[in-house]
């Protein structure tokens, strides 16, 4: 698989990722061969580029949640880009509120984790695939912290809306906004503060929630930032931590032409290392929501070896049951004598950014009785040790 620009697409090449219309309406499903007028279509599109598989490459598994994930991401993308499109030009995002109610019905009662892809972003399109994705983040973080209804629906809005300032600036030219005391970042707090105006929150003629205000308030502060010296000195609504966590961690996984992804597990390794800034609680909360190391996914250790997921871990997502390559022997890594060791570095991912699972592997694995025994013993060991911290919370 690899990425090809849409001005070099050729016919032939077989598409890796499904492409959708803004209503969710499929146009291509992946393994399409491309001919002349498909990529004409294409084109009229804004794409960038697109993933192509290589001649002889199988067409990787995919879940249809993720599929349906991927549909939802295009179709809510646009309906956003639509809304904000309104308000810079000084009118109501009528339909702002619906958005947020779908994302909350799609995304604020899930009991479950999902494997949260990304898609590739550009200049044209970052601020509203990044809202959107924040967005989303936001009603699962939200559901599992048990923020009620309303509070879903005030902070969905702030992720939707917060980094609207964007669309003022030259992203692409702006990079350097790690230093709070650079022309960059003080361009993105200007940009960040007109587009704050856009909302009218001294009448709040929009009749946006006040939480929704307050929050986006927090989030455009010039100290909102990891390194700025009055950071501390602010005591943050719990609402804007959420959004804090939800916001960096899309940023940071996110696939952006020109720039490397960070992995999810580097990403959580970076917010779990700053909990003056990160919430370690919501961090916590949102390693319990989506997968980041799910079973059968590759990863690097650090002792130099590769290794396959067998079971995850619900206490510790970094200490599953791990089979390492190099001897063919398994380590359950929370066991303080195996973590030692060598712990996990990284996730090896595929070049369109998913997870890399080794199924086959993980099959013949899963039939192995001496593996099962391993997996069922690790099971209840982490169910009993769940219990006893249960019972503990009672007490």
């Amino acid at each position: 698989m690899h990425f090809v620009k849409t001005e070099d697409l050729c016919p032939g090449m077989r598409l890796a990722k499904p492409i959708y219309n803004r209503l969710g309406v499929l146009l291509y499903e992946r393994n399409t061969e491309l001919t002349p007028q498909g990529i004409n279509s294409i084109r009229k599109f804004s794409l960038i580029g697109i993933y192509v598989l290589d001649p002889a490459e199988p067409l990787p598994p995919l879940s249809e949640e993720e599929l349906h994930f991927e549909q939802f991401q295009t179709m809510y993308m646009f309906r956003l880009r639509d809304e904000l499109g309104k308000l810079v030009t000084g009118k109501e995002p009528d339909k702002l509120s619906e958005l947020c109610k779908s994302i909350i019905r799609e995304f604020g009662n899930l009991d479950h984790k999902i494997i949260f892809s990304q898609n590739l972003r550009s200049s044209g399109d970052f601020v509203y695939k990044h809202g959107l994705n924040t967005g989303i983040l936001c009603a699962i973080l939200t559901h599992h912290l048990g923020f009620s209804y309303e509070e879903q629906l005030a902070l969905v809005e702030a992720a939707l809306l917060y980094d609207t300032g964007y669309l003022y600036l030259d992203s692409d030219q702006l990079t350097d906004f790690e230093d709070v005391e650079s022309a960059d970042y003080k361009k993105l707090c200007l940009a960040r503060g007109d587009a704050f105006a856009l909302l009218k929150p001294q009448t709040n003629e929009y009749h946006l929630p006040k939480m929704t205000l307050q929050v986006i308030a927090e989030m455009i502060h010039p100290a909102n930032h990891i390194a700025h010296p009055e950071m501390k000195e602010h005591t943050w609504r719990f609402g804007t931590q959420v959004l804090r966590v939800a916001g960096c961690f899309d940023q940071m996984t996110a696939m952006r032409y020109g720039f490397e992804p960070q992995s999810e597990v580097v990403t959580m390794k970076y917010l779990f290392e700053h909990p003056d800034f990160f919430n370690s609680t919501v961090v916590q909360a949102l390693g319990e929501c989506i997968n980041i190391l799910p079973q059968g996914a590759c990863v690097d250790l650090t002792s130099g070896d590769k290794a396959l997921i067998l079971e995850t871990n619900p206490d510790d997502f970094l200490k599953p049951l791990i089979l390492r390559f190099s001897d063919n022997r398994i380590y359950d890594l929370s066991d303080p004598d195996v973590s030692e060791k060598f712990q996990i570095k990284d996730l090896m991912k595929t070049l369109d950014n998913r997870i890399q699972v080794d199924e086959e592997t993980l099959k013949q694995f899963q039939t192995d009785s001496y593996v099962t025994e391993m997996m069922n013993r690790f099971r209840k060991a982490k169910a009993k040790l769940a219990k006893k911290q249960k019972n503990r919370e009672v007490i």
